[in-house]
């Protein structure tokens, strides 16, 4: 990666679908015989997207240390990789696991879920009462979210955030589509009830 973590550009960006997957296959072979650089460019794209699932994983303190971490084990890794999930999914199932296998040290620092809206892109012309009333609503949703169980929370993020198709969540989760479809309905369900004050306002 470069030296500030955000590449310019991802491999395979902008092509065809078909050009896109076999550039993907090329730079996968690539980066299973070692090449640093093939890897590199595999993760440029996915970056950005990691970094943003990490944050609602484990709060924005901890979030970015957590995707440069998965980023490690997945380079290590990598001679490993079969290709039986995508290689979005599997990076984002080290992630998942590398939170799980840490978060008995990260208890006692304040969890903080990153929760991007389209609230928090508000045009800078909002007034200070605007603002303030943004800001107290991105906290609601929040901390509603991380009230949710951690199985909700990391299936509805990966789904509503970061555009995961089931499969894929299901291969970053390591369970079946339907445990993912009832995890996201579930979280859904429990989110609706903890904001339902906000739409009385």
């Amino acid at each position: 990666m470069t030296g500030d973590g955000y590449p310019p550009r991802a491999a395979g960006q902008g092509e065809a679908p078909q050009q896109a997957a076999a550039a993907e296959a090329a730079l996968l072979a690539r980066a299973r015989q070692g090449d640093r650089e093939a890897f590199e460019a595999l993760v440029r794209g996915l970056w950005p997207a990691l970094v943003r699932f990490c944050h609602g994983l484990a709060g924005r303190d901890r979030g970015l240390d957590l995707a440069q971490e998965a980023l490690l084990r997945a380079l290590r890794g990598i001679r490993s990789f079969r290709g039986e999930a995508s290689f979005r999914s599997w990076v984002f199932r080290i992630a998942r696991n590398a939170w799980i296998n840490e978060r008995a040290l990260l208890r006692s620092r304040t969890e903080r879920s990153a929760g991007e809206t389209v609230l928090d892109r508000a045009a800078a012309t909002e007034s200070p009462s605007a603002a303030e009333e943004r800001r107290e609503l991105v906290a609601e949703i929040e901390r509603a979210l991380a009230q949710l169980p951690e199985e909700q929370r990391t299936a509805l993020l990966l789904c509503d955030r970061e555009g995961l198709s089931y499969k894929e969540i299901a291969e970053a989760m390591g369970t079946p589509i339907g445990t993912v479809m009832s995890r996201i309905h579930y979280a859904r369900t429990k989110l609706r009830r903890m904001l339902a004050h906000l739409a009385r306002r």
